[in-house]
């Protein structure tokens, strides 16, 4: 995973993440990044290990200075999930 101020190369690339350094040990990282802008952004899509089971996706960014350091992954959550403090209703509604 890149790391620090690391910046990764312009277009959109496609990695596979196998116990180096992503959010969970094994999946797929798509990096996009402008052809003259230094911001950037990265969309990990975990692999399951067990076949047919939901997988975890994370995203996180950079600004579009030199020095800029990426942010810390943020977990994406979805009808899959459950949210730390909410329901099933999709609220922190907890008396039902």
């Amino acid at each position: 995973a890149l790391e620090a101020n690391a910046q990764g190369t312009s277009g959109i690339q496609l990695y596979e993440a196998y116990n180096n350094g992503y959010p969970s040990p094994y999946g797929n990282v798509l990096h996009l990044k402008g052809a003259t802008a230094a911001g950037e952004g990265e969309l990990f899509i975990g692999w399951s290990g067990t076949s047919g089971a939901h997988a975890p996706v994370h995203i996180r960014s950079r600004r579009d200075t030199d020095s800029a350091n990426w942010s810390e992954w943020a977990q994406v959550y979805t009808s899959k999930d459950s949210i730390p403090g909410v329901n099933a209703k999709g609220n922190q509604d907890t008396s039902g």
